[in-house]
């Protein structure tokens, strides 16, 4: 099985991502920031002023074929991307064959062939604000960022990108979350709607968790 959960930076994808993959049985997550093009060819400077908000600055030949090989109950070597290098690192972390996969990020639900894959599509719905307070507090603390080169990211690049690419793939889920909500209430409320409506791909997992 494989679920794919989409939303704007900051919206609490990944918090969502690893409380659904814990009720899944053997559940591996994958996250679309670790298949960021490599910017190893551009100078620092060059790399720092890219738009990583446009869905072009994924590498989706490479997402595509890990994800067709887990699916195929294959391990792949996903990518470790350094955020404050903008650069892949040398080794990849190896991830192994799983009964499901879980697919986090701002674009896990804008390519057609990446839906195609899935059974399962979820968008975490959030305020914009609170999502840039979440953005500001993670990039400073992870990332070695400012507030205010966060502030005129999410001003110049994140939040028109989220309303131009992100947002519009809200039609394509199977269910919305609620990103201010608490995360277990919202895994509750999602396994009781799959278990009185069952999709079709979901219906051999079980619900009932």
């Amino acid at each position: 099985m494989t679920v794919g959960i989409a939303g704007a930076s900051g919206a609490g994808k990944t918090t969502f991502a690893k409380a659904l993959a814990a009720r899944l049985p053997a559940a591996a997550l994958l996250s679309t920031d670790a298949y960021y093009c490599d910017l190893a060819r551009l100078p620092p400077a060059e790399r720092a002023a890219v738009n990583f908000d446009l869905p072009e600055t994924i590498d989706w030949e490479t997402l595509l074929e890990h994800l067709a090989a887990r699916r195929a109950g294959r391990s792949v070597p996903v990518p470790r991307y350094d955020f404050k290098t903008h650069t892949r690192r040398a080794e990849p972390q190896i991830v192994g064959p799983s009964a499901a996969t879980v697919l986090e990020g701002i674009f896990a639900l804008w390519h057609p062939r990446v839906r195609g894959m899935l059974d399962l599509a979820v968008f975490v719905d959030t305020a914009d604000a609170v999502c840039r307070e979440r953005r500001i507090a993670r990039d400073t603390a992870e990332r070695g960022r400012t507030p205010q080169s966060v502030r005129l990211q999410w001003e110049r690049h994140t939040l028109p990108m989220f309303r131009r690419h992100t947002s519009p793939t809200r039609r394509y889920a199977d269910f919305i979350v609620n990103g201010e909500a608490p995360t277990e209430d919202e895994i509750r409320r999602m396994f009781a709607s799959l278990r009185t409506a069952p999709l079709p791909a979901a219906s051999r997992i079980n619900w009932d968790k």
